[in-house]
């Protein structure tokens, strides 16, 4: 199954070799301290976070765009592809806005859905997609009317 994974941090991705998970040292917003129903606007740690669609990995890099004040100067996003057969899936918590969910809940409702996982370039990672915008207005854009399909992919061996 091939799922993707939105970031402005593609280039380390690259470099690492590893999507690696959550951290207070990687997260854009922040981790949240302890998972007890407290959730907010904060990362849980100890996850990677996935997108059943391109679209919707794109939209999280537009929340980072915004969150780290790059909406009007713009950026490089990335959308990594990963195969993640084999690996046990968790409900995107953050996302959904609480802890009292099924996964098949969840991930219809939020299109999301998080492992526990680093993912290895090369191994879990196999494409990615780089995509060089002026702002966040041209990335809203380019999810919103379709043109992500446009963008070429680079593959990972």
């Amino acid at each position: 199954m091939a799922v993707y994974h939105g970031t402005l941090a593609g280039e380390e991705i690259l470099e690492s070799g590893y999507i690696n998970t959550t951290s207070k040292e990687n997260s854009v917003y922040g981790t949240n301290e302890d998972l007890d129903g407290n959730l907010s606007l904060k990362t849980s740690e100890g996850y990677v976070y996935l997108a059943l669609e391109e679209e919707k990995a794109c939209e999280f890099c537009f929340s980072s765009m915004v969150h780290q004040q790059k909406a009007l100067t713009g950026g490089t996003i990335y959308i990594f592809e990963v195969d993640v057969n084999g690996l046990e899936f968790y409900p995107d918590y953050d996302e959904v806005g609480t802890m009292d969910i099924k996964l098949s809940d969840a991930m219809r409702e939020t299109r999301t859905f998080a492992v526990k996982d680093s993912l290895e370039i090369g191994e879990r990672v196999k494409r990615y997609k780089k995509i060089k915008v002026k702002n966040s207005q041209e990335l809203s854009d380019i999810i919103d009317l379709g043109k992500l399909r446009m963008y070429e992919w680079t593959d990972l061996d």
